[in-house]
């Protein structure tokens, strides 16, 4: 059976978070750093394969978006640094 790059790629990524997610559990005292390391699995692992590399701002923007909207709340929500200025200067009128 041959594999293409892409199920490669994703097969890759499931055994890495999977297997952070077992030694992170075994080690970290804290839910937040066990998360955050995956996360940063995750990250290395994308920008590896990536063509270009991965844009970290895009990635982690992304990764808050993301993590709001599975929340399910609708007044939660993540405004981009950029476009809260942008709004804000309006507002201001600067």
């Amino acid at each position: 059976m041959v594999f293409s790059k892409r199920k490669w790629f994703v097969a890759i990524l499931v055994v890495v978070v999977t297997l952070t997610a077992a030694v992170g559990a075994a080690g970290a005292a804290d839910k937040t750093e066990q998360m955050l390391s995956r996360i940063k699995t995750v990250y290395t692992v994308v920008s590896s394969w990536h063509k270009d590399g991965a844009d970290i701002d895009k990635f982690t923007a992304g990764a808050i978006k993301g993590g709001l909207e599975a929340l399910g709340d609708p007044y939660r929500f993540h405004r981009q640094p950029e476009r809260v200025v942008q709004r804000y200067r309006r507002l201001l009128g600067s």
